[in-house]
């Protein structure tokens, strides 16, 4: 019963049983913990191909010495949803498997310009289907991914990373004026909101002189 139960996303992101049972598996092998026992010659994410676009990805030949890897199956996995999907009419779940396959080679890669790559791909994603409501999930992936670069702005040493939070926001906003009522629209309003989030903190030195000045750290964002 659990299985034909559905509602309209769930049927464009898992059309078929397979994607049911392909995801399921999905989970497991991309448990870390699957895969405690460290073999001789371990799978390794060293190409940096498997970031490529999904119809180069596809025509990869990927070989691992540990056929056991649950990595190596994943990727395997990942490629078979993705050459399954390269042709449907609707993009939504190739979006959607694509989007995972590249998260899980992200966090797996030991190539050294993977978060680069991964900003790249996405862009060139969310171009690619900008003119479709599954593209909404692509701009709040890579809107994500600006955020956490934004966090990381540091005034003191660099303008490196300084508009990034503009620039996900701009993001999100374009995608919830192209398809206001999509799945991806609802995820950029959330991103949106945690943006905008106020806070402020303080610090002040553990130990301090009575009668003394001493010293405070304010911490502050979108307050005035």
């Amino acid at each position: 019963i659990v299985l034909l139960q559905s509602n309209g996303r769930d049927r464009l992101l898992r059309p078929t049983l397979y994607d049911f049972l392909a995801h399921r598996a999905l989970d497991v092998f991309e448990n870390s913990e699957a895969g405690l026992a460290e073999p001789l010659e371990p799978f390794r994410f060293n190409d940096p191909r498997f970031m490529g676009t999904a119809e180069g990805f596809v025509g990869l030949e990927i070989e691992s010495p540990d056929s056991l890897s649950t990595e190596y199956l994943a990727i395997r996995l990942y490629q078979d949803l993705v050459r399954f999907h390269l042709t449907d009419t609707e993009p939504d779940a190739l979006v959607d498997v694509d989007l995972g396959r590249l998260a899980f080679v992200r966090k797996a890669s030991t190539v050294a310009d993977r978060d680069s790559a991964y900003v790249a791909r996405l862009r060139e994603m969310d171009e690619r289907f900008s003119g479709r409501s599954a593209g909404t999930s692509v701009t709040h992936g890579l809107a994500s991914t600006l955020v956490s670069e934004g966090y990381r702005y540091d005034p003191l040493r660099s303008d490196r990373f300084k508009w990034r939070l503009k620039e996900a926001y701009d993001l999100c906003s374009d995608a919830i004026g192209r398809f206001p009522d999509s799945f991806g629209a609802d995820q950029c309003a959330a991103l949106q909101s945690s943006i905008r989030e106020k806070s402020a903190q303080f610090q002040i030195e553990d130990v301090v002189t009575p009668g003394q000045p001493f010293k405070l750290r304010l911490q502050y964002r979108n307050v005035e």
